[in-house]
């Protein structure tokens, strides 16, 4: 999955030149883009992108969550 959507994205964002990376999900989808956030940020992938997760599944434990910190600026968690 990583390979095949930065391959996609990498061409989407060539196209359209200062386009922010946003990338959005809901459950499930919030899941998914959280992981390939992390697993792109922590390769220093497209600096600067924004992943929006809402009901966020638990995806990772507290190791994983401790080292996602030190490459992670700003987390937030929103319950409405």
């Amino acid at each position: 999955m990583d390979e095949r959507c930065l391959a996609i994205v990498t061409k989407a964002l060539e196209d359209r030149p200062g386009w922010p990376l946003v990338i959005c999900g809901h459950s499930l989808g919030a899941g998914t883009g959280s992981l390939l956030g992390m697993r792109w940020r922590g390769k220093g992938l497209f600096p600067g992108f924004k992943v929006n997760a809402f009901a966020t599944p638990p995806t990772v434990d507290c190791c994983v969550c401790l080292c996602v910190c030190v490459v992670c600026i700003h987390m937030y968690a929103y319950i409405i």
